[in-house]
Formats: structure tokens, C-alpha cells, sequence
């Protein structure tokens, strides 16, 4: 049996598509949903297209409306996914990972804002281990740039040079 056939027929099994034999209105012949009979080749078609792009858009605008926490769970698991990162943090455990306020800065986090600076991130501890419960921490966009971008060496140096601009000025 070939995959698509097999495909054809695990989607028959599971009832959420069905293969019925004639061709939609552009001429295909496949896997159709039940639900509202849509053509699952013009779907992927669509979904292509620049309509279908901004309907991806609209969709996502809306996810992150109704639900930001879930939304942003969904966005760093899939960043994690993506660039190869352990992730084992479930929806629950993220949920009770404190955000009131960032540890650096001690502003109010949050998960969107304008003011982008103060948006939350989700910050690993231990750049080493993977998003783990006990290895991560919500820390403020600005104050997790700087932490990355700059070793302690760099941060300690510009320290020192301000205070001495300060104690100039005095």
C-alpha cells in the first residue's frame, strides 16, 4: 500500500476526513473534511495563497486576544521546538511560573505590551539545560537582551564607567 493510500485510509478511520470519489469544484479528487465537506487540497491551496496568509494573521490576532497566556506558551514552546531546546514545561506549570514583577529591573511585567522594554520573556537560567521547570524565570525583553548580549566582565566595566561620570558631575 502505497503512503498516500495509506494516508487516505488512517484519515477514513479516524472520521475526521473522508475520501468520496468525485472532484470539488477545481477539479480535485481528495480527502474531503466531514464536517463542512471542504476539499483538503484547496484548504492547503488557500492557506498558500496571500489570503490565506492574512487569514493565518486574523487567526493568530484572535488566539492571542482570547487566551495571551496560552498564545505565548505556544510561541516559546514552538521557539524552543525550533532552535532545538529540551521543552518540558507543561500549559499548568507555566501558568504558576511567577510574573509580577522583573527580577532586575523590578518593573511590572507583561506579556504585551506597547512598551516593549517591559514585556515579559521567558528567560533560562542555565542557557546549558532546556526550559525546565527550576531553570527558568520571567524577566523583563530589556533586562534579558542585556543579560544575553553581555558577559559580566562588559557589564561590570560600563558600571564602573558611569560611576565615575556621577562622581565627576559632583
Amino acid at each position: 500500500m502505497t503512503k498516500k493510500n495509506q494516508n487516505r485510509e488512517l484519515s477514513i478511520k479516524n472520521n475526521l476526513k473522508t475520501y468520496q470519489g468525485e472532484s470539488c469544484h477545481k477539479g480535485h479528487l481528495g480527502i474531503r473534511r466531514i464536517h463542512n465537506h471542504e476539499c483538503m487540497d484547496c484548504m492547503r491551496e488557500y492557506l498558500r495563497s496571500d489570503r490565506g496568509h492574512a487569514y493565518k494573521r486574523a487567526k493568530q490576532r484572535q488566539l492571542k486576544e482570547e487566551n495571551p497566556f496560552r498564545y505565548k506558551f505556544n510561541q516559546l514552546r514552538h521557539n524552543a521546538k525550533t532552535r532545538k531546546i529540551l521543552w518540558s514545561i507543561s500549559f499548568e506549570d507555566f501558568c504558576m511560573i511567577p510574573m509580577d514583577r522583573c527580577p532586575v529591573f523590578n518593573t511590572k511585567l507583561n506579556l504585551y505590551n506597547d512598551d516593549m522594554f517591559h514585556n515579559a520573556t521567558l528567560d533560562r537560567t542555565n542557557s546549558a539545560k532546556g526550559y525546565e521547570i527550576g531553570n527558568v524565570v520571567w524577566m523583563s525583553w530589556r533586562a534579558n537582551v542585556i543579560k544575553g548580549n553581555y558577559s559580566l566582565y562588559e557589564i561590570k566595566a560600563v558600571e564602573d564607567y558611569l560611576k565615575t561620570l556621577e562622581e565627576n558631575e559632583l
